[in-house]
Order: C-alpha cells, then structure tokens, then sequence
C-alpha cells in the first residue's frame, strides 16, 4: 500500500463539493502552524487559531470545526 497516495486521495476527494449530495468540500491547507484552542462556554473544542507558516508576519485565523481529531501519536496525552 502507497499511504501517502492514499492520504493525497482522501484529501482531494474531502476537497470536491458535492462529492456527498448536499455536502460542501473541505478547504485544505499546508504549512500551517497550529497555535490554541478554540472553545464554546461549555469548553468545548470548537476549533483552533492557526497561523500561515510561508508568510513571516501572518496574522493568526480562526479555523471552525464540529469535530476535532487528536491524531498526535505518541504526543497525544501531552497535548490532552
């Protein structure tokens, strides 16, 4: 199995609106820097501040989520 293809398919695919009827495509991203949290009242996740690391005086943005995947490997109970 190639998984970086795969990852490179699952990407595009994410990307194509209407690829699910009704459903908008994802935006993707590279060289993004993840700085906090973002959280509701009830503290939950709801996102995260990023920061564009090809442009040196980036401003931060907000990026919205309705699910946050904890994919950090052996650096997930550090960042929980």
């Amino acid at each position: 199995m190639h998984d970086s293809r795969m990852n490179l398919n699952t990407l595009f695919t994410a990307a194509v609106d209407g690829y699910h009827p009704g459903m908008k495509g994802a935006t993707l991203a590279n060289y993004v820097e993840f700085l906090e949290f973002t959280k509701d009242e009830a503290g939950r996740i709801t996102g995260g501040i990023c920061r564009d690391k090809l442009q040196p005086n980036s401003k931060p943005f907000t990026v919205k989520a309705k699910v946050v995947v904890n994919c950090t490997g052996v650096h997930a109970d550090s960042l929980r």
